[in-house]
Parts: structure tokens; sequence; C-alpha cells
């Protein structure tokens, strides 16, 4: 009897220190290696500032991929501005 009541307790207890404990740890520390990816791939203007991330809006080379809005990405409301620059950054 008493067995089963550990067999209870063991299972769930086993999967929680696997799911709150070592997953964010090994994710955690995968993020210290890749600091870039993980804080999002921010992009900054020439004064430091952060202007967006480098994954939104990228162009796509063929088909398979989703494409994106055009406005997104090699557009610009400026006939004068050559290619997608932000002018105001």
């Amino acid at each position: 009897m008493f067995e089963k009541q550990v067999e209870q307790f063991a299972l769930p207890l086993a999967l929680w220190v696997l799911t709150a404990i070592i997953y964010p740890f090994v994710i955690t520390l995968v993020g210290v290696f890749f600091p870039f990816q993980a804080n999002g791939s921010i992009i900054e203007n020439l004064q430091g500032q952060p202007i967006g991330s480098a994954l939104i809006g990228q162009s796509f080379s063929t088909e398979r991929y989703f494409q994106s809005r055009p406005s997104t990405v090699e557009y610009s409301q400026n006939p004068e501005n050559i290619g997608n620059r932000c002018i105001w950054c």
C-alpha cells in the first residue's frame, strides 16, 4: 500500500522537477550562448536606440516560404527614398 502512494507522488514530482526546474535552466543556458537571438534580434539605430527586430518583415527568396506584406519588406512611402532605408532613424 505504501509503495502505491510513493508511485503516485514520484511521477508527478519527477515531471515537476523536469518541467519547472531543469527545462527552464537548460533554455536559459542556451540563451547565454546565443544572446542576439535570445534577446529578440534587436536592431539599433546610430544613437544606440532599439528600432525593431531583424526577423520582422524579412524578405524571402523562394516561393515555398510565407510571403510578408509588401508594407513590411522592400516598400517605401517616399518615392525619393532608394531602397527601404529608415529615413527617421
